[in-house]
């Protein structure tokens, strides 16, 4: 039976093996790059006294607190290693996706020094909306598809990438050309992204007519006992696969 293809009426096709995307989506806080800024604007103040530090684009974190870890201090001269040794250390609290520090005259002398922040966001809840509640699959099964780990840095690459894991489970339950989309939900206070994935099924794809091309010896009447595919029975992709594997 070398050589047989089976084919369904109408033919039905799902990714057997998915194209790899490229991988900066499975970045983590520990593996995030931070390249450092250039301190053109603030290197022609070095050696002036630091008179304010300013935090801007921050949201969720205490700018006390950062304060407190930044290297460089109020009332001492700006040197350009402590302000690049401050960088390192707000990058390394996990926090931020993008520094730069801006540098500025105080009034009465001095200087003012603004870190501008970009922060990071973290997955938040993840819920999936509009799945028949009666069939297969459930709503619990997609969410733990996505692999979108509560507390897990966010980024719309992984969100777009457990789409298509979400589309695998869907193809092995028969639904071949679900639509789904997704709305982010910010927290700024807590830095966490809600996730809502809407998911449009499509039609429920099933067996039709089962022929075997190729020279294979089956009869063509004995074709759907060998294969067990019933016409009419929802088309499953582990059934397909189950019945090209009795056909080897």
């Amino acid at each position: 039976m070398l050589g047989a293809a089976l084919t369904l009426a109408p033919v039905l096709a799902w990714p057997q093996n998915s194209t790899q995307l490229p991988n900066p989506q499975n970045e983590t806080v520990d593996t995030q790059t931070h390249p450092l800024p250039a301190l053109n604007g603030a290197a022609k103040y070095e050696g002036k006294v630091v008179r304010r530090i300013d935090f801007r684009g921050i949201a969720g974190t205490n700018p006390d607190m950062l304060r407190e870890l930044v290297v460089v201090r109020v009332g001492e001269p700006l040197d350009r290693e402590e302000l690049r040794d401050s960088i390192r250390v707000l990058y390394a609290t996990g926090r931020f996706s993008r520094l730069h520090v801006e540098a500025s005259p105080a009034t009465g002398g001095g200087i003012t020094l603004t870190f501008v922040a970009t922060e990071n966001y973290f997955n938040g809840d993840v819920n999936v909306v509009g799945l028949n509640k009666k069939t297969p699959p459930k709503a619990h099964q997609l969410v733990y598809a996505a692999k979108l780990d509560l507390g897990e840095l966010f980024s719309e690459d992984n969100a777009k990438r457990a789409i298509e894991r979400m589309n695998k489970v869907l193809g092995d339950n028969g639904y071949y050309e679900a639509n789904i989309t997704y709305d982010l939900r910010p927290h700024e206070d807590s830095r966490q992204m809600d996730m809502i994935f809407h998911v449009v099924p499509g039609d429920l794809a099933r067996v039709g007519a089962v022929k075997i091309e190729g020279d294979t010896g089956i009869p063509p009447d004995q074709v759907a006992q060998v294969t067990k595919l019933k016409p009419g029975a929802k088309a499953k992709a582990s059934d397909l696969n189950r019945a090209l594997d009795r056909l080897r």
